[in-house]
């Protein structure tokens, strides 16, 4: 079974969206590692075709679950989730922002509180936009190391990370090779 199954069986979405996808999955280990942070990409369970929804486009039903279909760990720091979040379902009672995101085609952040056992975390949810249409978010889970102060150079890369996921928002394509080089270069710039 493929990653982008559950997108191929809805018929608002072509394999040219699936293609798209993988390339993105392809390039996003960059992203985690800058972001030092993990990615999950999650789908809708359920999906309201075009044809029926108020948007004019493929939207989550409004008590839909999520399923994420790909997860990329960071090797700069530590992960967020301690297993492999390929196949598991967010309960519809936790995807608000990934429905908003969905459907407002917007980029949403939020904070999680931290907790006796789990420091804060802050997740940014970026919908994929391709030809107008979402066909999937990508929310980035940042481990906030309990209140330690971020460094010049940790700011700086996860500003990057950031809008590398900002560029496959705005249908730039997937996280295109070129990008990748311009990012690393502003870095080397930024850091030396």
């Amino acid at each position: 079974m493929a990653f982008t199954d559950p997108l191929r069986s809805i018929e608002d979405f072509d394999a040219g969206d699936a293609e798209w996808l993988h390339l993105l999955v392809g390039d996003w280990q960059l992203v985690a590692d800058l972001g030092f942070a993990d990615l999950l990409l999650s789908f809708p369970k359920q999906v309201i075709s075009a044809e029926d929804s108020p948007t004019g486009t493929a939207i989550p039903a409004p008590d839909s679950d999520f399923t994420v279909l790909a997860h990329a760990r960071p090797t700069t720091g530590p992960t967020v989730f301690h297993k492999d979040m390929v196949g598991e379902t967010i309960p519809a009672s936790d995807v608000a922002p990934l429905r908003s995101a969905w459907v407002d085609q917007r980029i949403e952040r939020f904070k999680l509180e931290a907790t006796e056992v789990q420091p804060a975390e802050s997740i940014l949810v970026v919908p994929l936009v391709r030809n107008q249409r979402t066909i999937a978010v990508v929310s980035m889970t940042l481990d906030q190391h309990f209140g330690r102060p971020m460094s010049q150079m940790e700011t700086v890369y996860r500003e990057t990370a950031e809008d590398l996921l900002r560029m496959a928002n705005e249908a730039h394509g997937p996280i295109l090779p070129c990008a990748a080089i311009h990012a690393v270069a502003h870095l080397a710039w930024v850091t030396a």
